[in-house]
């Protein structure tokens, strides 16, 4: 296992591996933020606020009519 590894990253030093570890958790931590901003504003959409209100209810309406 250990061979492989160093094998797959010979041409680089452990700085630079260390370097490209640390700016790919970088990149997951804001994708994973923006990702919890989106979902936080889908679920208020979805909740519905006063000024809009949800959209099953006008499915409910149609149906009774």
């Amino acid at each position: 296992m250990r061979t492989s590894w160093f094998s797959r990253n010979r041409g680089l030093s452990y700085w630079d591996i260390q370097a490209k570890s640390t700016r790919r958790m970088r990149k997951a931590e804001r994708a994973k933020s923006e990702w919890n901003l989106a979902t936080c504003l889908h679920r208020k959409q979805e909740k519905g606020s006063p000024n809009r209100p949800k959209q099953e209810i006008f499915i409910r309406d149609s149906r009774e009519k």
